[in-house]
């Protein structure tokens, strides 16, 4: 959870364009999701390549110069600061900065919106649901060749017809229904 608040506070800093219908709950829960799909097998997070992600995601909104050079000075001051009170502390941040690798890079936005779709399940109590699309997400970030569509998919060990359904949907929609309805709170 901290490294997601700490995601949503760089891309809010960043002027990450999330849906403007979310709260910040759900800004954080999308973090989350996304922040999963960076984590290492000795579970530490890359947050720029979360960043990153996001940002590819949304996309930033545009700031008006005057307020550009207002922000700048501000996001500035509170990285000296962030530097000082780290260098000041005894005990320094555990969460290193590293990259989960993908087999085949071009998989990477499908296993995301999987990988969201896990994490809002299990954010809302459904573990299993969670644990089933987090499965599926892993088997796609670690397939060797470029997923094109469903039959490719449920080949995968972890992904069913249902989950190669929503595979085939993002591949052709770039979206995936059953994920807008989560985010929306509708599901």
């Amino acid at each position: 959870k901290e490294a997601a608040r700490e995601l949503q506070e760089k891309a809010d800093a960043r002027n990450v364009r999330f849906p403007k219908i979310w709260d910040e709950k759900k800004r954080i829960q999308d973090c989350g999701a996304t922040i999963m799909m960076h984590k290492s097998e000795d579970g530490t997070f890359d947050i720029e390549a979360s960043l990153n992600a996001l940002i590819e995601k949304y996309g930033v909104e545009e700031v008006p110069a005057t307020e550009t050079k207002k922000r700048k000075k501000d996001i500035d001051s509170t990285e000296v600061n962030k530097e000082n009170d780290e260098n000041d502390s005894p005990q320094k941040d555990t969460k290193k900065a590293k990259a989960i690798h993908l087999n085949c890079e071009e998989n990477r936005p499908v296993a995301l919106a999987i990988q969201e779709i896990a994490g809002m399940y299990f954010k809302n109590g459904d573990a299993r649901k969670g644990g089933v699309f987090s499965k599926a997400a892993k088997a796609i970030r670690e397939c060797e060749t470029k997923i094109t569509n469903s039959k490719e998919a449920i080949k995968l060990k972890g992904v069913g017809k249902g989950i190669a359904g929503y595979v085939e949907e993002y591949l052709t929609t770039g979206c995936i229904s059953k994920l807008e309805e989560l985010r929306a709170g509708t599901a």
